[in-house]
């Protein structure tokens, strides 16, 4: 093969560098394999010894560790045991101080005990003198057990407590156990008699052996003296024996109440790694666990073993090896000859660098490429002929390759002989010695100008496909029916919003589709697969993020040159923005459809309650929200009319309202005379044409409330309307008349036959006041209290007649302002007591500043009342969007629901009056104004878990 920029040149055979002679070699081998095998072995000995060493300190520590869950758990058993005790010794005098301890109550009342204790066996109870007089089991009442160690203990020391005996056999069982014991005392401290739990010590072996201790461990719980209380596994000879005399007593625990040590067991003579403990709560116990020593360094036994396998099986290698590497010295020059004519006759240019990376051989073809001798390449000559923009990078790359080891390739310009630079690709391999060391590099550098050339030209077109597919949101996708496999342009991919590369299978591609769009997909594709069908349709996707989209999608089946269908590919558009501008267009046009429909029902309504309801069940239907609300002020004041609307979906569910709009209502004069506010809207968000209907609704709603208004104006005149105001008026005017009377009565009448028995009382306390009698002083007091109690209930009353009477007053008020002031109030009047109060800030309503005063004094005065009784009271005033409704909660006595029908009456109470005193006037007081203010006013509340209280207001005027 011939390149056009080569000349015809004789090929120069060059001589290739060579390595150390046969002599040297091989004292180097033998050398080398003589200090591998010494260091391995020492190395391997050390190892060895510190891994022994280390296993054995593991052992100790996983020692330590596992006595300490033993001895948690043994002590956690026998303080059950021990509170069981306590409980039932309570028990026992609180039925005897009832009179109602016998053998029968005394049984059920120890059995109970034993419940959820399965270690416990029984309890009984022995008297002062021995005797046996109750118990959970039956048959043995009576019982002489005097002669027991847990009897005895408490005559020889008096001032024991928590006491546990040696093992015995049961006299009734025949099996161990272990008695744990407390005394009876009486008033004056004397032991009165002895109350006993039988804890079976198979219980300890269960528990034990759910640690995995090995097939040789073993774990015993001993008393301080040395006697064995239990053993797992057990030894039924040595049960109840006294070992004082082994280690564990004579010398270890009094140095250490605990410790870790190898020991000869005094049961079967086994050596084990033993750690010892006295328990924390009764250091009377000793429990001492232990493993097989030869278990605990069984691993590392192993590991040596296997180790040593290992590292003669390393020496036989390095033998080997050894000779290995001798044979390949001398077939070496063998390979050089085969490698030079290789190399002379491959089309590349074949170098050769020694391990530093200077040239040491280049083949022919470098003159037949460049025109210049092979001696100008060696060295750093070759550098000359690369191209200076490439020279820098070339030589990075060499020492990147140099100092990783790492084949690294290398592009770069290289300029030919016939004065052009044409690219060429780098690449040289390591050449290692038996040890692993670089001890020459052999490389190739190849042509690739035509390939450069091409990928740039596929590059600039690629790019300009992926830029016009970007632009119109267009992807490509192909599907190799062979493997199934999607691949997806990165266009695709983005589309969708899929990592770069993605290929899904043709099930998670169809699964991208929406519900609704996916049995299309399937069908086309199957039809494409099957028979080859085109297919163009349009679904809707879901992105990998959760967005939906549009996309038309177009694909064709590709066959093989046998007519078999191998291949589907195609192409899809996002059509988001299409499909969305149609879809918003035809929802305009139903829309206002809609719209004119509801202009006519509207206007057909007579009255303003039917009219608000319209509008209300109009707005909701056209705009399509799950909630509307009409508020419409009345003229001349009074309450104002509200109606709503709600979808049954929404009603259903009780949903709170979601996003909102609100238009105002607009009189003749340009006031505000109401609101449509609509909430919760059934797809997507309101948007500015939802504002434009439900603007013209309101005004359309505007001009029928006008009409509804001078309709009925009109009809009110023509009924005599004079007359009616006339007779209200005279009929208004007796009515306050008689409440002015009822108001002096009350105030002078009932007030000054009150300060007269008042007076009198005090009168007559002063004269008895040497009296010693404690009757009479009560007497006079309560008399006092009863007056003081008239008084306020008279002022109770007077209070309630001025709510009823005041003239109204329609202002804006600050309600979290006043609320604020009245706790700040309520703190500074009690600032020792702990309350955790809140108020919402910006609420507002419209009415009269001193009748809602008076309502929150009465609501926040209760709450802090009724909370009193709370270590961390907690009061909260705020508004409730969904009912339209401020509320008052508080966390204290609250009140039983089923009794609040009376909660809003006059003189009603709920609560004793010692627990919480007042007059029951305080909410009926809240009703009436609430209910002046056109509101209404409601409550509920769990008994001890507080309660709230919600009530209306009309809005304030913006």
């Amino acid at each position: 093969m011939r390149w056009p920029w080569r000349k015809d040149t004789p090929l120069r055979h060059n001589r290739l560098p060579h390595d150390e002679g046969e002599v040297a070699a091989r004292r180097q081998i033998i050398w080398l394999a003589t200090l591998l095998v010494a260091v391995s072995g020492i190395a391997l000995a050390a190892a060895l010894a510190s891994l022994r060493a280390n296993a054995i300190q593991a052992g100790e520590q996983l020692n330590e560790s596992l006595v300490r869950v033993i001895e948690e758990q043994t002590s956690r058993t026998f303080q059950a045991a021990d509170q069981r005790l306590q409980l039932a010794a309570t028990r026992l005098q609180a039925l005897d101080a009832a009179a109602e301890l016998n053998e029968q109550s005394a049984r059920a009342m120890l059995t109970e005990q034993l419940e959820g204790l399965p270690f416990l066996r029984a309890i009984w109870v022995l008297d002062g003198a021995g005797k046996l007089v109750y118990d959970s089991d039956t048959g043995n009442i009576g019982a002489q057990m005097a002669d027991r160690e847990y009897f005895r203990v408490y005559q020889a020391d008096p001032a024991t407590g928590f006491h546990i005996s040696a093992p015995v056999r049961s006299r009734s069982t025949g099996n161990w156990l272990i008695s744990a014991s407390r005394p009876l005392r009486d008033a004056k401290g004397a032991v009165t008699g002895v109350i006993v739990a039988a804890v079976e010590p198979p219980y300890f072996d269960k528990l034990w052996r759910q640690i995995d201790l090995g097939p040789d461990g073993a774990v015993a719980l001993f008393r301080r003296d040395g006697m064995l209380m239990m053993r797992s596994p057990m030894v039924d000879d040595a049960m109840g024996k006294n070992f004082s005399s082994v280690p564990l007593f004579s010398r270890q625990l009094p140095s250490s109440p605990q410790g870790t040590g190898p020991t000869r067991s005094a049961f079967d003579s086994r050596v084990r790694i033993v750690s010892y403990r006295t328990l924390s709560t009764y250091p009377e116990l000793v429990v001492s666990m232990g493993r097989d020593y030869g278990a605990v360094l069984a691993s590392w036994t192993r590991f040596a073993a296997l180790s040593s396998l290992l590292w003669l099986a390393a020496v036989l290698v390095i033998v080997v090896l050894s000779a290995g590497l001798y044979r390949q010295v001398r077939q070496r020059e063998r390979t050089e000859l085969h490698f030079r004519r290789l190399a002379q006759a491959m089309p590349q240019i074949v170098f050769i660098t020694d391990a530093a990376g200077k040239l040491t051989f280049v083949s022919d073809q470098w003159s037949q490429i460049t025109g210049q001798p092979v001696g100008a390449a060696l060295g750093r000559g070759w550098l000359d002929r690369v191209h200076p923009d490439d020279r820098q990078r070339a030589i990075d790359t060499v020492r990147r390759t140099l100092a990783t080891g790492e084949s690294l390739p290398s592009e770069h310009r290289l300029l030919g002989s016939d004065g052009q630079y044409r690219w060429q690709l780098s690449r040289a391999v390591p050449n290692r010695d038996a040890a692993g060391r670089i001890m020459s590099w052999y490389g190739t550098s190849t042509d690739i100008d035509d390939l450069k050339k091409a990928e740039a030209d596929l590059k600039d077109k690629t790019e300009l496909v992926r830029m016009a597919g970007r632009l119109s949101r267009l992807g490509g996708w192909a599907l190799d029916l062979r493997t199934m496999q999607f691949h997806w342009s990165d266009e695709a991919s983005e589309i969708l919003a899929l990592p770069p590369g993605s290929a899904p299978t043709l099930d998670s591609a169809i699964s991208l589709c929406a519900p609704a769009s996916r049995e299309l997909a399937t069908q086309v594709a199957q039809d494409c697969v099957a028979n080859g069908t085109p297919f163009d349709v349009e679904v809707q996707m879901i992105t990998a993020t959760g967005e939906h989209i549009w996309v038309r999608s177009m694909g064709r089946a590709m066959r093989d040159d046998s007519g078999a269908i191998v291949r589907m590919q195609g192409g899809f558009q996002d059509i988001t923005a299409r499909v969305n501008a149609e879809q918003e267009v035809r929802a305009h046009m139903l829309t206002l459809q809609r719209a004119a429909e509801a202009a006519q029902a509207i206007t057909q309504q007579r009255t303003l309650d039917s009219m608000v309801r319209q509008v209300a069940e109009q707005a909701r239907t056209v705009i399509g929200a799950h909630h509307a609300e009409v508020t419409l002020a009345r003229e001349g004041g009074g309450p104002s009319i509200t109606a709503r609307s709600l979808s049954d979906e929404h009603a259903a569910r009780s949903a709170q309202a979601r996003g909102g709009l609100a238009v105002p209502l607009a009189g003749r004069d340009g006031a505000n005379i109401g609101f449509l506010r609509l909430y919760d809207k059934q797809v997507g968000d309101f948007n500015r044409h939802d504002e434009y209907v439900a603007t013209e609704l309101a005004q359309l709603a505007s001009i029928g409330i006008e009409n509804v208004n001078l309709l009925a104006q009109v009809t009110e005149l023509n009924t005599g309307l004079e007359d009616r105001i006339a007779r209200r008026t005279a009929e208004l005017r007796l009515s306050n008349a008689e409440l002015e009377a009822f108001s002096y009565s009350v105030s002078h009448d009932l007030r000054s036959p009150l300060g007269t028995v008042d007076g009198f009382t005090r009168l007559l306390q002063g004269e008895l006041e040497d009296h010693k009698g404690d009757k009479v002083r009560h007497y006079l007091d309560r008399i006092r209290a009863g007056v003081n109690q008239m008084g306020q209930l008279i002022d109770g009353l007077l209070s309630l007649a001025h709510v009823s009477r005041v003239e109204l007053r329609r202002d804006a008020v600050d309600l979290s302002s006043i609320a604020t002031e009245i706790l700040e109030r309520l703190q500074s009047g009690e600032p020792k007591r702990g309350v955790a109060w809140s108020v919402e800030p910006a609420l507002r309503a419209n009415g009269d500043p001193r009748l809602i005063r008076s309502l929150l004094e009465n609501l926040l005065g209760n709450a802090w009342k009724f909370s009193g009784r709370r270590e961390t009271a907690e009061i909260r005033v705020g508004f409730l969007p969904e009912h339209d409704a401020y509320f008052v909660r508080d966390n204290g006595a609250g009140f039983d629901m089923a009794y609040a029908d009376k909660l809003f009456g006059t003189f009603q109470r709920l609560h004793d009056a010692q627990d919480f005193p007042g007059t029951g006037v305080g909410l009926a007081t809240v009703a009436r104004v609430i209910a002046r203010h056109g509101g209404r006013i409601w409550a509920h509340s769990v008994p001890d878990q507080g309660a709230t209280f919600y009530f209306t207001l009309p809005p304030p005027d913006h």
